[in-house]
Order: C-alpha cells, then structure tokens, then sequence
C-alpha cells in the first residue's frame, strides 16, 4: 500500500505541476506512461494509426483534468483505463474482427532460419491465442503479464474487485494453455 501511496502523492504533484502549466511536467508525465499506453493500445488495437490517436486523445484528457485533479488516483490506473475504454469503443463501432495485420513485425535476433521461424510461429500462435479471448480476459492478461501493473492496479483499471481479477486470470491462464495446447497438433 505504501507504495501506491507514495506514487500517488508523486502523481498529484506532477499533476499540480501541469496544471500551473510547466512544460517540463508535462514532458515528464509523457515520459513516464507513453509506453505503457502505447503498448496497452496496440496490443488491443492491432493497428498503430488507431492505437497512437487513441493515446493522444488519452492523453488530450489526461492533460485537461489537471486542474481537477485528486490526489487520491493514480495517474498510469486512470490512462490505462481510459486508454482501454476508448480502445474498446472504437473496435465496437468498427466491428471488424482484429487479426495480426497491421501488428509490427519483431525483428529476428537469431542467425539460424530454423530459429527464426520457430520462434515466430510461437510468437503468432500466442497472439492468435490472446486475440482468441474474451476481452476482459485479455485485458487482464496484457495489464499484469505485459504491462507489469499489480493485482490492485489492474482491478482498478478494469473496474473489479482484486479477487474478481484473479479469477478473470485463472480463467484466461486456462484457455490460453487449451487454445496452445490444441495448436501445437498444427505446427
């Protein structure tokens, strides 16, 4: 608890800071959470274009609250949530079934073809798994995996309970082995 305590009060400050319009807090703020809600926003998304415009309209809002701004939040669980929500609106309107077009390449580390292939058919497979999940399962998954937020945190951002969390994640853990499981009999 102390931890988010002290962050907290970090935040409210910064956030203070912004609010009497220091250009330094704000690239400050930037700094801190940009990749954070990057990464949140492809990883939902699949698409960079949509993924940026969603982080800078996060981001438009985030900077707006400033004068408003409670000392009792965190700043990265309020983004992340707001980011996820607008992330969430636009494949709703959209309805179009999101693949892994658009989704950036990661480049090859290994000097053996074989490897390489391997290790990108593993790769696709995982992704393929995840996008197989239920929204919220997903959501829980990429928050503590892959974005490394704590069980608290990411109850917040999602809007449930810590042991709702955890629940959420037993379930998506076991589908995903499932949905692995099964792929491996394809490779």
């Amino acid at each position: 608890m102390k931890a988010d305590d002290a962050r907290q009060r970090e935040d409210g400050r910064l956030m203070e800071r912004i609010a009497r319009g220091e250009p330094d807090a704000w690239r400050e703020m930037v700094d801190k959470e940009l990749s954070g809600a990057c990464s949140l926003a492809g990883r939902l998304l699949h698409d960079a274009a949509e993924a940026e415009e969603v982080v800078q309209e996060a981001f438009a809002a985030l900077h707006g609250t400033a004068p408003h701004w409670r000392e009792e939040a965190c700043v990265a669980t309020w983004l992340y949530r707001v980011v996820r929500n607008r992330c969430l609106d636009r494949l709703r309107r959209t309805r179009e079934e999101t693949g892994l077009e658009g989704y950036a390449e990661q480049p090859s580390s290994w000097g053996n073809p074989d490897e390489a292939l391997q290790a990108k058919e593993r790769h696709c497979g995982l992704e393929t798994a995840l996008q197989a999940l239920p929204e919220r399962w997903r959501s829980a998954i990429l928050l503590v995996y892959h974005l490394d937020r704590s069980g608290e945190e990411a109850a917040q951002i999602l809007g449930v309970t810590p042991e709702a969390l955890e629940s959420l994640l037993g379930r998506a853990k076991r589908r995903l082995r499932e949905l692995l499981w099964s792929r491996r009999g394809d490779l």
